[in-house]
């Protein structure tokens, strides 16, 4: 049986709309939520065979798949969760000890069960969520892409030695990740407009942060890319005072234009250099471009939302996404 395992959490509507298509196609799936606790039940390597079964429960029911059914992966959001023993002692040092090396245990298999699904088919995977904004714009410098400058400061002297070179300068997140307060409460850090004004209500230390120049834009690109294929789509966010700085402060009353876009063909070719050296084989790439015609890089997002390219644009790629798969 040629089966597509996909991982994911259950909220993902993305994942529904791909499944749509899958099952439009007649093709077995198996949708594992971060939310679902898997039994190992057989783990076995030798020079003939690898063979990995897991169990998990399906509404209710409980089932089994092995490792060598799955024909192709799509890795989406979440991570596959294998339960464990939780060990309890009257002595609470050597109970935390105890469970703190189960659950070392528990990962080594689980980030092999992670490789090995990355050597059939696949899409993302779980280590693309380490992917670094720093190195990566790093990278692209070296392929040849313009990318902003960028610092790191904790110091309010640097940044009025900078504001002033820079005319205006944006602030935003340096890691992938959003702050977590608990199960149900989390934020993301938007891209925040930074000037004169901003830098009077600076104390003299901070903490860490990264300034770039705010750059002067025609319309700023969002790109999804899968196996070295692109579906560009350019948003004029800078005729809107809410979305200038960041697009992804939407304005749902009045939404910006958004339209298909065809790359330079120099832009392409750089761009699948970039995720071939990030070992990266679908992405949502963010690029400025500016009046004077200069194509800036900002960044990647290995598991960034697709439908807001896929809708606009009409390029289907929940199909897409499932015609690969398969």
């Amino acid at each position: 049986m040629n089966t597509v395992l996909i991982i994911s959490d259950e909220y993902d509507g993305s994942t529904n709309h791909v499944i749509d298509w899958l099952s439009s196609y007649g093709c077995d799936f198996i949708r594992i939520n971060e939310t679902d606790i898997l039994t190992l039940v057989e783990f076995t390597i030798n020079n003939d065979y690898v063979n990995i079964v897991l169990e998990y429960n399906c509404f209710g029911i409980q089932k089994t798949f092995s490792l060598n059914q799955i024909k192709s992966v799509w890795y989406r959001r979440g991570k596959l969760n294998l339960n464990y023993k939780y060990f309890e002692d009257k002595n609470k040092n050597i109970q935390n000890s105890i469970n703190q090396y189960l659950i070392k245990e528990k990962k080594s298999i689980e980030n092999f069960i992670d490789s090995y699904l990355q050597s059939k088919k696949h899409i993302n995977s779980f280590s693309d969520n380490f992917t670094n904004k720093l190195y990566n714009l790093f990278v692209a410098s070296t392929l040849g892409l313009r990318i902003p400058e960028t610092i790191i400061t904790e110091n309010k002297n640097c940044l009025s030695v900078k504001l002033p070179i820079y005319k205006n300068a944006i602030t935003k997140a340096i890691t992938q990740s959003e702050l977590v307060f608990n199960s149900k409460q989390s934020a993301s850090y938007y891209t925040v407009f930074v000037n004169k004004k901003y830098l009077t209500k600076v104390p003299m230390t901070f903490s860490r942060s990264l300034l770039q120049p705010c750059l002067d834009k025609a319309y700023e690109l969002r790109i999804f890319f899968l196996h070295g294929k692109c579906y560009a789509m350019a948003i004029f966010s800078q005729n809107d005072s809410k979305t200038k700085v960041d697009f992804r402060n939407y304005n749902f009353e009045k939404p910006n234009r958004a339209i298909p876009y065809k790359l330079p063909n120099d832009i392409i070719k750089k761009l699948k250099l970039l995720m071939g050296k990030l070992n990266m084989n679908c992405g949502s790439i963010d690029i400025v471009v500016t009046k004077n015609k200069e194509y800036i890089f900002l960044e990647v997002n290995p598991v960034g939302q697709f439908q807001q390219v896929s809708l606009p644009c009409n390029f289907y790629l929940e199909k897409v996404i499932a015609k690969y798969l398969i």
